[in-house]
């Protein structure tokens, strides 16, 4: 299966190497998950969810929600930017050119927003330019490090 001409095996190896730079280089806890894509128009089903290490269910309805919050609000480049703490909706879905990447894996939102922008910015579905824009955007709504930049820099 193909998303957008790129192979599913080659985005697996790229959330891979990024949850290795994640870990080793800015001390994020944790490997598994739930990664999720959504055609960027409404009411269409995933397209693609792929359980990453060995998460059980833990993480799927979080990941697919924040992808689904994202497509619901057009204006937005992140699903941080419509989060609601109480509610239990937090980021970390990004919306690229057709597509929404989702992953809900980190206690750490932020770092589940970077390896999506780190995910799509390696698979070339963006480009520098879009990939800093969508990494100022968590920073600025989650106040923390800028964990992209910070990855862009170990690999």
């Amino acid at each position: 299966m193909q998303i957008n001409g790129v192979e599913v095996d080659k985005l697996l190896a790229i959330i891979c190497v990024g949850i290795k730079l994640l870990q080793e280089h800015i001390g994020i806890k944790g490997s598994s998950g739930h990664f999720t894509v959504l055609r960027d128009i409404p009411e269409t089903t995933p397209l693609l969810i792929l359980e990453i290490g060995n998460d059980g269910t833990k993480n799927l309805a979080f990941s697919i929600e924040q992808a689904e919050r994202l497509r619901s609000n057009q204006g937005h480049l992140t699903s941080s930017q419509s989060r609601d703490v109480q509610a239990g909706k937090l980021g970390g879905a990004i919306r690229i050119p057709g597509y929404i990447f989702s992953f809900s894996g980190f206690d750490d939102e932020e770092a589940n927003e970077a390896l999506m922008t780190y995910l799509a910015f390696e698979a070339k579905f963006i480009e520098n330019f879009r990939a800093i824009n969508i990494s100022s955007v968590s920073f600025e709504v989650l106040g923390r490090r800028n964990y992209f930049v910070r990855m862009m820099l170990h690999r």
